[in-house]
């Protein structure tokens, strides 16, 4: 066991390692600017997470109200926006409730008695808190900004359509636990 985790662990550093060196410059600058936007202030390629900073930095605790707010920015970055207008405490509130809806699919997957459904309750459990924790993650600067959406929030379409139809498969398959558990006890 210990020997695999170290031939994992090997491998991934060697690869790391290999990989930073035949990257091409302009893809080593931009980890640098992910690394430390601060660092590159007039960049185009620091300049949303600066943005994004700025408008941290900018919020009180119950929030400006501030309208003047982009469309983009209230769909990709829709936390910073809610920090934004709304403070902290309403931001808190509602990532405690987004979080707290993904326990509660999670603790359905593992009530899930059948093959089926717990494949489909597990793919969406997982889609869902991997957008979730990319996109919290990527507002405080953590992970690389890229374009996941924080689920059930926000105006972009296909995501909210993408997340509709997972959160009604997983109540689906809730819905009807009991039913197939029934069914493989009497079968």
């Amino acid at each position: 066991m210990f020997k695999l985790a170290a031939i994992q662990v090997g491998s991934a550093f060697f690869g790391l390692c290999w990989m930073l060196l035949i990257l091409p410059g302009y893809q080593l600058r931009r980890l640098q600017y992910w690394i430390n936007p601060n660092s590159y202030p007039g960049s185009s390629e620091a300049y949303i997470p600066n943005i994004l900073q700025g408008f941290l930095d900018g919020s009180v605790m119950f929030g400006r109200g501030d309208s003047s707010l982009s469309l983009n920015l209230l769909n990709e970055y829709i936390f910073v926006g809610i920090v934004y207008n709304f403070g902290w405490i309403p931001a808190s509130v509602t990532a405690v409730l987004l979080i707290g809806l993904l326990i509660r699919m999670f603790i359905i997957t593992r009530k899930t008695a059948d093959r089926p459904g717990m494949m489909i309750v597990t793919a969406g459990v997982t889609v869902m808190i991997f957008s979730t924790s990319w996109n919290l993650l990527m507002m405080f600067g953590i992970l690389p900004i890229v374009t996941f959406p924080l689920p059930l929030i926000g105006i972009g379409l296909t995501s909210h359509v993408i997340f509709a139809v997972f959160t009604g498969l997983i109540l689906s398959v809730y819905r009807r636990k009991d039913i197939v558990g029934s069914q493989t006890a009497a079968g």
